[in-house]
């Protein structure tokens, strides 16, 4: 099994593909853990379009995360000026498949589309233009709107 991430910048230097036991990854968090694959423990990330081989046969997953955390905190196309622009992760596709390919993995058995039932993630900044701005349900509030918003408890400004 391999999985190829087209990376954004920043990118992740230190992440684990990971995928769940359990039946329900996202209605039933406590029942099943996140494993990781074989090789899927990345330590020296470098960002760009990488393949990795996870396994080396086929398994049977229904949810797989990436679980970044260490930033490479290269600047993307908006440049420096605004330190946000240089840190975090940004992911611009992701493909998993069974192929001996170092290509797109085939078949590939990622579901490519928007929606609430179909990919995760655990927060959405799409603050650099209008253009970037998403569907209301996908979008989530910023730090800087949440701990001004009363909102919160005690969260340090």
């Amino acid at each position: 099994m391999r999985l190829r991430i087209a990376w954004g910048d920043p990118y992740a230097t230190q992440y684990l593909v990971q995928y769940w036991t359990g039946e329900e990854a996202i209605k039933q968090p406590t029942k099943g853990a996140w494993v990781p694959f074989p090789g899927g423990v990345i330590a020296n990330g470098n960002g760009g379009t990488v393949t990795l081989p996870l396994t080396s046969s086929p398994m049977v997953v229904r949810f797989v995360r990436i679980w970044m955390s260490e930033s490479s905190n290269t600047c993307d196309s908006h440049g420096s000026a605004d330190p946000r622009n240089c840190v975090g992760y940004a992911i611009r596709e992701v493909s998993i498949g069974t192929s001996e390919s170092e290509r797109i993995p085939r078949p590939d058995a990622t579901t490519h589309r928007p929606g609430p039932d179909h990919n995760f993630c655990s927060s959405i900044d799409p603050w650099h233009e209008l253009s970037d701005l998403g569907s209301k349900q996908d979008e989530q509030v910023g730090l800087d709107l949440f701990t001004t918003a009363g909102t919160h408890a005690d969260f340090p400004q």
